[in-house]
């Protein structure tokens, strides 16, 4: 019976369903647009923060002798350590890492003017810090250097003039470009890490990497612990500042995204409740019929809700797929990002669409069970 009783009651009242499915597909459709951006540019958006630079640096431990002899010691001295640049690939190996670049420090001599030296390989530098603005031209080769603007300004060159240095080996380079960032690298004189490695003697070694990774503080604590275990000798550190500032961003879109779609839930709910209200009313001698032939409360019930339930999965499923139409026509304008399916977001929108109409239709529902069916059925 109850099939039938569904099917006659959806039909012959085919404005209420339309209206109460109206409710919930706008609902739905923002739901599922919402989900749909969220799961789809969340990746997208992370890989974007990415821009505040690296938020892991791979250092060495640093080494400590004993300074001293026998009875009289002076204690530890720390002594400069290094990394093998070829153990530094094996970062590659963990999906998190987006980018990384390494890099060896030393200083130089320029006409008594003491700089700071950092030698790496460009195109992973720009990798890991997109942010750099050059005037001029990127190094091409082992002969050019990028100065810092700070240190430009201190040596008094700029670009195609030549740099020359006295210690810690003579040497001279063609200015390719100066480079502002706002960071240490504006006091820098930049060269190719091989460069760098043969002048200070360093061949094969870094002292520093720089690692973009994705991830929350919890991911990024699990990198460094993979890192540390990989590369021999390696400590990590957790630049808080960048993974905080990340977390921070994609939380609130989160909870911005969960707001908006709370709200109009509300406003869809207050409508569904009103729909399922001006049915029962409508249907109130009908409710009085049912209890006066001994139907039970729990049988009444199930008939308003499956009504509700069938409500809600045509105005979910409806509205599922305008959310998918909402969503690629804001990640294109807004982002412009292809949006991929995200086989996700239907259950969620279902769910919630469903869940949200029972919720409504509570109330109405309550309040056709407490009719007294002799007063409903005489008409009053």
């Amino acid at each position: 019976m109850l099939p039938r009783i569904l099917k006659k009651a959806l039909l012959n009242r085919r404005a209420s369903l339309a209206v109460g499915c109206s409710a919930v597909f706008f609902g739905a459709a923002l739901v599922s647009a919402l989900a749909s951006l969220y799961l789809g540019l969340s990746p997208q958006a992370e890989k974007e923060l990415r821009a505040y630079g690296a938020n892991l640096l791979v250092l060495p431990e640093a080494a400590s002798v004993e300074v001293g002899l026998g009875a009289l010691g002076f204690g530890a001295a720390s002594q400069t350590a290094y990394l093998s640049q070829g153990a530094v690939p094996a970062i590659e190996q963990s999906k998190e890492v987006v980018a990384y670049a390494p890099y060896l420090h030393g200083t130089l001599d320029s006409g008594g003017v003491r700089v700071a030296l950092a030698g790496t390989k460009f195109e992973e530098a720009l990798a890991v810090s997109p942010w750099w603005q050059v005037t001029g031209q990127m190094p091409a080769n082992s002969a050019e250097v990028l100065l810092g603007s700070n240190a430009a300004r201190r040596l008094g060159l700029g670009p195609a003039d030549s740099l020359t240095v006295t210690r810690p080996q003579p040497r001279s380079w063609r200015v390719a470009g100066i480079v502002e960032t706002g960071g240490p690298e504006d006091e820098q004189v930049l060269v190719r890490l091989d460069a760098a490695q043969d002048l200070l003697g360093k061949s094969g070694l870094v002292d520093t990497v720089q690692v973009s990774a994705l991830g929350d503080r919890t991911e990024l604590e699990n990198l460094r612990q993979r890192i540390e275990s990989t590369i021999p000798g390696a400590r990590v550190q957790i630049v808080g500042q960048v993974a905080e500032a990340q977390a921070a961003v994609m939380d609130k879109v989160q909870m911005l995204m969960g707001l908006v779609a709370a709200l109009v839930l509300v406003v869809s709910g207050m409508a569904v409740a009103s729909t399922m209200t001006t049915t029962v009313v409508e249907r109130s001698k009908e409710i009085g019929l049912m209890r006066a032939i001994g139907a039970p409360a729990g049988r009444i019930a199930l008939v308003f809700l499956a009504e509700a339930a069938i409500i809600g999965l045509i105005g979910g499923t409806l509205g599922y797929a305008g959310g998918l139409l909402i969503a690629g026509a804001v990640a294109a304008s807004v982002f412009g990002a292809t949006l991929a399916f995200q086989a996700l977001a239907l259950p969620v929108t279902l769910g919630i669409a469903l869940t949200m109409t029972l919720l409504a239709s509570a109330l109405p529902v309550r309040r056709a069970l407490a009719l007294d069916p002799a007063i409903t059925l005489r008409g009053e």
